[in-house]
């Protein structure tokens, strides 16, 4: 009789066990956002392309100098047209125009 005891005990535990982490939900990864971001970026600067990209963001700054997230140590020099600040899920066109990246939010 213990024995089914401890065995229920067990099946109870392992049950609310699976139970909370199916409830958990996967917070964003916002550095690899930026770094993925300042790849992008880099990427259009060195090709003169575009790319309409959609990023979860977190405290990134663009200033006419590049683009920097001092919470993950992301940073790059590039000559921007514009400066902000990303916070959020935004989506952005970016586009190199007269040797300068140019951010522009897409809706």
């Amino acid at each position: 009789m213990e024995r089914w005891l401890v065995y229920l005990a067990v099946v109870v535990a392992v049950a609310a066990a699976l139970y909370s982490a199916s409830r958990l939900k996967l917070q964003p990864d916002y550095c690899a956002e930026a770094r993925r971001l300042a790849s992008d970026v880099l990427a259009v600067y060195q090709s003169g392309g575009r790319v309409v990209g959609e990023y979860n963001l977190r405290s990134v700054v663009v200033s006419a100098s590049g683009i920097s997230c001092s919470d993950c140590g992301v940073s790059l020099s590039v000559p921007t047209a514009n400066s902000t600040a990303l916070n959020g899920r935004v989506r952005l066109l970016l586009q190199r125009s007269e040797g300068k990246i140019i951010l522009l939010r897409r809706e």
